[in-house]
């Protein structure tokens, strides 16, 4: 290491990617710093030192603002402008692609509570499914099944325990009926509030969806750590 500088690094591997896909795996250099300023060292000198070491840098472009914010890759995040300052630390404004933005969103603030939110009311899942990795996609086909499985199966065998009553219901007001049915729908325990509202002629959907409800702490499909 050059006496009085110190590396940043980045590492880039296939387990730890978000959105996008590299055709490399390895430690990167983004920079050297200057211990005692904080200086940052132009790019070409910490190129010459990385080449000198056998290291991958991080590249470089000298491009004007305006065409980098007009500029989108599908499988880019972006650029960091930089402007260096001598004897103190450089000036760094990340400019990120539009459809990188986009992706990152879906990916990492797409919660499972929130697939299940949107079932729970009805809403197409294809939408987030644009332009966004395969993983993602059969994340999401996967949560789907695996949340509509649970609520068809409670409505089942709510139904079937339903059914299933040999006692009178067709006439749910009559104090005698209800006690008889109460009896039998508290042995069902927790399908008994749903055998009270088909009891009543309600709906029991929205109660089924209530009860399939995933933790809150089971996160995204991806969690970003910057």
């Amino acid at each position: 290491m050059p006496e009085g500088w110190t590396a940043l690094w980045e590492i880039v591997y296939d387990e730890n990617r978000i959105v996008v896909r590299y055709d490399w795996e390895g430690l990167v250099c983004l920079g050297l710093v200057s211990i005692d300023t904080g200086e940052e060292m132009p790019p070409e000198d910490g190129r010459r030192w990385a080449e000198s070491q056998g290291v991958r840098y991080v590249e470089s472009f000298d491009k004007p603002l305006e065409v980098l914010a007009n500029e989108d890759d599908e499988n880019e995040e972006g650029y960091v402008a930089t402007w260096l300052n001598a004897g103190r630390p450089a000036l760094k404004v990340k400019i990120k692609f539009s459809t990188y933005v986009h992706i990152h969103k879906v990916l990492t603030g797409t919660s499972i509570v929130g697939v299940w939110e949107l079932l729970r009311d009805g809403r197409d899942l294809s939408a987030l499914k644009g332009g966004v990795p395969e993983e993602f996609c059969a994340w999401l086909d996967g949560l789907e099944a695996r949340l509509v499985g649970e609520y068809r199966a409670l409505e089942t065998r709510a139904l079937e325990a339903f059914r299933a009553y040999p006692g009178a219901t067709d006439n749910p007001k009559d104090p005698e009926q209800r006690k008889s049915f109460a009896a039998y729908a508290v042995r069902q325990k927790e399908l008994t509030p749903l055998l009270f509202t088909l009891l009543d002629g309600g709906d029991i959907g929205s109660m089924i969806w209530k009860m399939v409800r995933p933790r809150g702490d089971e996160g995204t499909f991806k969690r970003d750590e910057e």
